[in-house]
């Protein structure tokens, strides 16, 4: 998403106004994704997987396969050392297509490469609960495959392995293992003087959004017993969440996967959906947590509305009064300053968001995917109700 004109105007006031130094440590002061509660440390493994039965629709060559990169967070043996992961890979050049893609002068953002997470490269996997369900995510368009690390982290500290898929040109940057990039084109329109290319649906991009998450699953069958950390995942126990067009990616890939067992979607966009998924309604138990309102475009609520009163099992919608379309990202947690400059941040206390936010989630995996019960979502919605409308 682009900012509106006004706050581009009011940044580069702000900018013009305070010093550079001052601007830049004040305005957006970054801070560390915040630890998780759970009992295990939390070890973290990134891969790139190539599906040689699909071809890249975004790609200039016809023949070329879909590449993606994925990342792993699982319940680790827990040790005194180990290589901390950087949430930005410490990588200037994501520091240069951050601004480009959100409209922010790059100096402001120069803090991001030192945020550091609470997951361990490469941590042996612990095996002592034998397996463990899975979770899969989905970000939002644009967004980037570890924009909900915090959910991520918490789940994995909990006893879930949890992967992470990036979705390649649909993602604000994809770097490959051999430094290779993809920039984000799901939006792009075409410059002067390149090929004509037939445009790219919003249909197109849900479907190969579905095709990634359910060749990570395929992959995940194919390599269990062949590495120890696929071998603590629990294919009979899978659930899955997304964020935005994640969210839509969640709800579609249930509709045709039925190894999705729970789903659960954040501030989710409705209206890529087809109307047979709509009047189909939800097959599996399914939560979501939402802004109150999508300003500007009514139609995403009505949308929910009718795959809600299809459904045939529990579909839990919660509200939040005062949150914002980023604040169900890791965005305010780690840049909490920039709701000063930033119109899709809330001014809602970043510590009580994110422990809704994390709680709501564990306890529907955990009541879904582990049978546990001790409470139900409704009463730890209660908990939150400065924050939650039902």
């Amino acid at each position: 998403m682009k900012y509106a004109l006004h706050w581009l105007i009011f940044l580069w006031i702000m900018v013009i106004i305070l010093p550079v130094g001052c601007a830049s440590s004040r305005l957006l002061r970054y801070h560390d994704i915040p630890a998780p509660g759970g009992s295990y440390a939390v070890g973290t493994r990134v891969f790139e997987w190539t599906d040689s039965s699909r071809t890249d629709i975004f790609s200039d060559k016809e023949d070329a396969l879909r590449r993606i990169m994925v990342q792993f967070w699982y319940p680790a043996v827990k040790r005194n050392s180990g290589e901390r992961f950087i949430y930005f890979q410490n990588n200037k050049m994501i520091v240069n297509e951050l601004a480009n893609h959100y409209s922010v002068p790059k100096f402001l953002l120069a803090g991001v490469i030192k945020i550091e997470t609470n997951s361990f490269i490469d941590l042996e996997p612990s095996t002592n609960k034998g397996s463990y369900p899975l979770v899969v995510f989905s970000h939002g368009r644009g967004g980037y495959k570890h924009q909900n690390s915090i959910q991520c982290e918490e789940l994995a500290s909990r006893g879930y392995v949890v992967v992470a898929v990036g979705h390649t040109y649909d993602s604000f940057i994809t770097i490959f293992s051999d430094g290779s990039t993809a920039l984000y084109l799901s939006e792009k329109s075409r410059k002067a003087g390149e090929a004509a290319k037939p445009k790219i649906t919003t249909e197109q991009k849900l479907d190969l959004r579905v095709g990634d998450i359910q060749f990570v699953l395929d992959q995940i069958d194919h390599l269990q017993g062949k590495n120890p950390l696929f071998g603590i995942i629990d294919l009979e126990r899978v659930g899955m969440f997304g964020q935005s067009f994640g969210g839509a990616t969640t709800i579609a890939t249930a509709s045709t996967d039925n190894r999705i067992d729970a789903a659960a979607g954040l501030d989710a966009w409705f209206i890529p959906l087809a109307d047979t998924i709509l009047q189909k309604g939800m097959k599996i138990p399914f939560l979501h947590l939402g802004q109150d309102k999508w300003t500007g475009m009514p139609e995403n609520y009505i949308k929910m509305k009718t795959l809600m009163y299809n459904s045939s099992v529990p579909f839990h919608h919660y509200s939040a009064a005062r949150m914002k379309h980023y604040d169900f990202t890791d965005g305010p947690q780690f840049a909490g300053s920039a709701k000063v400059l930033i119109p899709y941040f809330s001014w809602e206390d970043r510590s009580e968001m994110r422990a809704m936010l994390n709680t709501m989630v564990v306890v529907f995996f955990d009541f879904h995917l582990k049978k546990i019960s001790t409470t139900s979502i409704e009463q730890v919605a209660a908990r939150f109700s400065n924050i939650l409308l039902n």
